[in-house]
C-alpha cells in the first residue's frame, strides 16, 4: 500500500465541487483522511476565492493509475483543460502532492510537488493533516515547513464548521 497525498482546489461552484470530490474519495478509499477546507484568494489572476484541502489515502493504485483517477474526478466536475495558462479559474483541480517518498519526475509529474513549499494554500492544509510527516527531499516535518513559511500566511483562512461534512 502506498501513502499518497493530493490536493483538491476549486473556485467555480467550489463548495459543490469539493463536496462531490470528497464524497467520491470517501467511497473509493475507505480510510481516506481529509484536512480542513481553506479559503484563499486567486493567485496570478483575477477570480473568485479558492477552496482548498489536502487528502491522504493508502492505496494499491500505481502513480499512473492515480493520475487517471485525478483526471476523472476533474472531468466529473466539468473541468475542461485549456491552454490558457497555469493560473485560471477551475471547477476542480486534483494534484498529486506525494506518492510515498518518490522524488523526481515520474509519469510527467514532479514529486514531491513544488506546491507543497511554494503555496500557503497547499502547505497549510498539509501541515494540518500531516504535520509530523517529513518532506522527502527537505527532511523537515510539514508543521516545521509551515512555521518557517515566508509567504503570506494571512491570505489562507481555515474555514470553521462542517462545510463538507467529511469527518
Amino acid at each position: 500500500m502506498a501513502l499518497v497525498f493530493f490536493s483538491l482546489g476549486s473556485n467555480i461552484d467550489a463548495r459543490e465541487n469539493i463536496a462531490q470530490a470528497v464524497g467520491r474519495i470517501k467511497r473509493d478509499f475507505a480510510q481516506a483522511q481529509f484536512s480542513s477546507v481553506f479559503r484563499s484568494p486567486a493567485i496570478g489572476f483575477e477570480g473568485p476565492d479558492f477552496l482548498n484541502m489536502v487528502v491522504a489515502v493508502n492505496t494499491d493504485l500505481t502513480l499512473a493509475q492515480l493520475l487517471v483517477y485525478a483526471e476523472a474526478r476533474e472531468q466529473e466536475a466539468g473541468r475542461i483543460r485549456v491552454a490558457r495558462g497555469r493560473f485560471d479559474s477551475r471547477t476542480l483541480d486534483v494534484d498529486i502532492l506525494m506518492y510515498e517518498d518518490l522524488c523526481g519526475l515520474h509519469n510527467g509529474v514532479r514529486l514531491p510537488s513544488d506546491d507543497l513549499t511554494d503555496f500557503a494554500h497547499v502547505l497549510a492544509p498539509m501541515a494540518e493533516l500531516a504535520g509530523d510527516h517529513q518532506h522527502p527531499l527537505l527532511g523537515d516535518r510539514f508543521a516545521q515547513l509551515w512555521d518557517q513559511f515566508s509567504g503570506d500566511k494571512s491570505a489562507v483562512q481555515r474555514l470553521q464548521g462542517d462545510i463538507l461534512d467529511h469527518d
